[in-house]
């Protein structure tokens, strides 16, 4: 063991000490006050760290949610816009004016056997069903309603008779027209369309409300009214289909 002599106070101690024990000079060991201020200052660092890092996640966690409302306040916006815009006149046609069916019967109804009075059969052996119709019209005698065979939805409504004159079956077709285009909007002209078949009528889509006068020169005319919707009469062919290929003897095939 040797005995040194501090530079800084001149006191004497052993150099296992390491340290001066005596000298308060630049050289003496860190008192715990000056520790515990170093371990404030490293705790303050770390919060000050920690503080910034949650004010930049509550920043972005804000632009997010500002930029989501605005979005949302935007869509809202257009959609209150749209559904407040006027829409012309002559580009749809009132609810009351559009075509849903006529005579107490409705386009896609389901239809009943219970209501029909009657069955006859189309030029392309389609079944009719006759009914009981309400607010008639004086110049038709028969109604009748055409279904799918499967789902039995109502796909066409007809209202028919029979005139002894082409000329008297055209006159009643350009008054019943005249009222279709009062009801549902524009009608198309009333015209000679097919051989010895006069018609017109009014289109919405897939439903049409159509007049015909059809016969030949020897035959009395029939005059038809017709409210039909086309998807269901695809829909009704198809099932038609699957109905015969069912029924088909498949032994020889």
């Amino acid at each position: 063991m040797a005995i040194i002599k501090c530079e800084v106070c001149g006191k004497q101690y052993s150099d296992k000490a390491g340290d001066c024990p005596f000298c308060t000079g630049e050289s003496a060991a860190p008192s715990p006050v000056s520790k515990r201020s170093s371990i404030s200052r490293g705790t303050l660092v770390t919060w000050s760290v920690a503080g910034l890092c949650l004010l930049l996640l509550c920043a972005l966690f804000t632009g997010l949610w500002a930029y989501k409302e605005g979005r949302v306040s935007q869509a809202r916006e257009t959609v209150q816009a749209f559904l407040s815009e006027e829409v012309p006149q002559d580009q749809f046609a009132p609810e009351q004016q559009r075509i849903m069916g006529a005579f107490g019967m409705q386009l896609g109804a389901a239809f009943s056997h219970d209501l029909a009075i009657g069955k006859s059969f189309d030029n392309r052996d389609i079944p009719l069903y006759e009914f009981m119709p309400k607010n008639p019209l004086p110049v038709f005698s028969i109604y009748a309603v055409q279904i799918t065979p499967q789902t039995r939805r109502i796909y066409s409504i007809q209202a028919t008779t029979t005139i002894n004159r082409q000329s008297a079956c055209t006159e009643e077709a350009k008054v019943l027209l005249a009222a279709l285009g009062e009801k549902y909007g524009n009608t198309t002209d009333f015209d000679d369309h097919y051989f010895l078949a006069e018609t017109g009528g009014v289109h919405q889509g897939s439903r049409r409300a159509w007049v015909t006068c059809s016969g030949s020169l020897f035959d009395d005319t029939t005059l038809t009214l017709e409210y039909i919707d086309t998807i269901l009469e695809e829909r009704s062919e198809k099932e038609r289909i699957v109905l015969k290929s069912k029924q088909m003897d498949t032994t020889g095939l």
